[in-house]
């Protein structure tokens, strides 16, 4: 029987998944609802469509989900398992009956459990590999099936990276069995599989028109001349900021970018060394083993912090501590960054805790954390996938090696105007592979006449009220739990007012008045602090108990929360206009009365009192 913390804990995911659900927007609920269906699913769509949105959203919303990546740093950035490690696959090929004779027990018991597999970066899986996924998970659950009866969800971009291909011996050997292109789509468990294709078809990242249909383009092979013209016309001409972000194409480049710039700045260097635990290789890692800065140097935030930072902001060092950096963000505000812990996972079988049943469960199997920043003069551009940059230098002049390569570099920018090419770009720069575009393309239409037939099949309307009122239902549930730890109470508080915070924070768009009525509509009441008219800081009263400020929202200020979010310090909530007007009327009494003293004491100077 689940105890009331367990419960908790299983409401609290649930809720946070529903949210998720919610929050999709059309294409993204769509898609969502096929992949509920069960159904093997590829999934998608160009840089930044929201891919990765809609995967962390599966991976809540499925239990025992398996999350699979190609490659060690791909493993780490999803939070799964590669997939060599998972299936204990060596490099080049594997006879799948010799496999299965010589697989542990402890393997084999984890493999026949698995129900569900999402694979990201699906487009550098070798179609080898996807074949033997196949018959593993055939041949251990005695089913004709494919993968066994297993759903797989797959995500990427074919357009994109592509399978690694270390020997001549494995190139030769994949030739003869698939021909001249080895991607997931060229195995026969694709076809076997029959999986539904759907493409996320709108871009969420940028905003510039030319530019994203320039990009369209270049994605697709399509009109390269004509689009890297109007990329060449269209980008900033005028002389990039000092310290703005390069993006380049080998790891030479980027270390002596990287080395020039801290050397730039005056000051001691301080060395930050990550903390290794247990199986995981720190190469695989975004972080540095050695992470060395010094106050002035550019650096750029490699993780989230809700209320803070994101993954991808720049911003310069302006205090370096024992444990952590202060940052002065370029898009406002300072803030605290400290430790960050990534996991290498790997999954086993242990017992669900609401049904006793054996069922696949993800462990730690290593960790490594540091602070979750790096030298932002250069960076390369497969390390800058994933994230979105308001400008950047996109340097070419070492020349492109890898499909997809000039793409992603021009991907990561919001608009042309925050593009600066270290040299004008050329077709030679752009290089793809004609089958996986065609193939792409062909989702893509395919994608256009799905569209109206899921929106029939699925009433969108319908399933976010459900949603909501889920949302609810699992809230009153949670509410009505009682909480006997005074500590676990307050646990539960945090993690509810950090939420609750996190989803109110657009009303400080429209000034604190609204953001305290939001907060209160939570069942949270904000206390707010004044010294000599002016806001000092914020408490939350929750249930009870009071929450500073910095154990439910981030390490900075509030005050300078409110400063990064441009809300207006004035703007005082209504609840405490007299406590404002009782400061200033104090104040203006005690100048009166200053004033009065000095007359007073002047008069009696002039009268020969004194």
């Amino acid at each position: 029987m689940l105890t009331n913390s367990a419960k908790r804990e299983r409401l609290i995911r649930k809720i946070d998944a529903l949210q998720a659900q919610l929050s999709l927007n059309d294409i993204q609920q769509l898609i969502f609802q096929v992949v509920s269906s069960g159904k093997n699913v590829f999934i998608t769509g160009s840089a930044g469509c929201g891919k990765s949105y809609l995967s962390e959203t599966i991976k809540k919303s499925i239990p025992n989900l398996v999350v699979l990546g190609p490659t060690g740093m791909s493993a780490l950035n999803v939070g799964g398992q590669t997939i060599h490690s998972f299936f204990s696959f060596h490099t080049g090929y594997i006879d799948p009956i010799d496999f299965i004779k010589k697989i542990k027990k402890e393997k084999l018991q984890l493999l026949k459990k698995v129900k569900y597999i999402l694979i990201d970066e699906i487009s550098m899986v070798r179609a080898d590999v996807f074949d033997n996924i196949d018959v593993v998970l055939r041949k251990l659950n005695k089913s004709k099936k494919p993968f066994g009866g297993c759903q797989i969800i797959l995500v990427g971009d074919f357009c994109q990276l592509e399978p690694i291909v270390k020997t001549y011996e494995e190139r030769k050997a994949l030739q003869e069995r698939y021909g001249k292109n080895v991607y997931a789509f060229n195995a026969d468990a694709w076809l076997t599989g029959k999986f539904v294709c759907l493409s996320l078809i709108s871009s969420e990242r940028t905003s510039d028109s030319y530019y994203i249909k320039s990009l369209r383009n270049i994605r697709m092979g399509h009109e390269i001349e004509r689009s890297l013209n109007t990329i060449n016309q269209i980008t900033n001409k005028n002389p990039p900021p000092p310290g703005t972000l390069r993006l380049c194409t080998t790891n030479a480049q980027v270390n002596k970018y990287n080395g020039d710039g801290l050397d730039s700045v005056a000051g001691f260097t301080r060395v930050y060394t990550a903390v290794v635990k247990g199986n995981i290789n720190p190469k695989d890692c975004i972080a540095e083993k050695e992470l060395e800065l010094k106050v002035g140097s550019r650096v750029m935030a490699i993780a989230n912090k809700t209320g803070s930072y994101v993954n991808g902001d720049l911003g310069e060092v302006i205090e370096l501590g024992q444990n952590y950096v202060r940052v002065r963000l370029d898009r406002g505000g300072d803030v605290k960054v400290t430790e960050h812990v990534w996991k290498q996972l790997k999954y086993t079988v242990g017992k669900s805790e609401e049904t006793d049943e054996e069922v696949v469960k993800p462990k730690e199997d290593g960790s490594l954390k540091q602070i979750p920043l790096k030298l932002a003069y250069a960076i390369t551009i497969h390390k800058s996938q994933g994230q979105t940059l308001d400008k950047a230098i996109l340097d070419l002049t070492q020349g492109t090696f890898g499909c997809g390569q000039a793409y992603v570099g021009l991907s990561r920018m919001t608009k042309a105007d925050g593009l600066y090419l270290a040299a004008p770009l050329d077709e030679t720069l752009v290089l793809y592979n004609e089958e996986a575009v065609n193939f792409s393309k062909q989702i893509g239409y395919e994608m256009l006449e799905m569209i109206p037939i899921l929106k029939e099949k699925y009433n969108l309307e319908s399933i976010r009220e459900k949603l909501a009122k889920d949302i609810r239902d699992a809230e009153e549930e949670l509410s009505n739990i009682a909480i006997e730890h005074p500590k676990e109470r307050k646990a539960l508080g945090i993690h509810f007012i950090k939420e609750a915070v996190r989803r109110t924070e657009i009303g400080l768009q429209v000034g604190l008045i609204k953001y305290t009525q939001m907060l209160k509509a939570n069942n949270i009441i904000p206390e707010v602090s004044f010294k000599n008219g002016n806001i000092t800081n914020i408490t939350f009263i929750h249930d009870d108990i009071t929450y500073k400020w910095k154990e439910v929202v981030s390490d900075e200020t509030f005050v300078e929360y409110l400063e990064r979010n441009e809300v207006d310090t004035e703007d005082y909530p209504e609840d405490f206009i007299n406590k404002v007007n009782s400061f200033s009327n104090a104040i203006k009494q005690e100048e009166e009365d200053k004033k009065q003293r000095r007359e007073s004491l002047l008069k009696k100077f002039l009268g020969g009192g004194l």
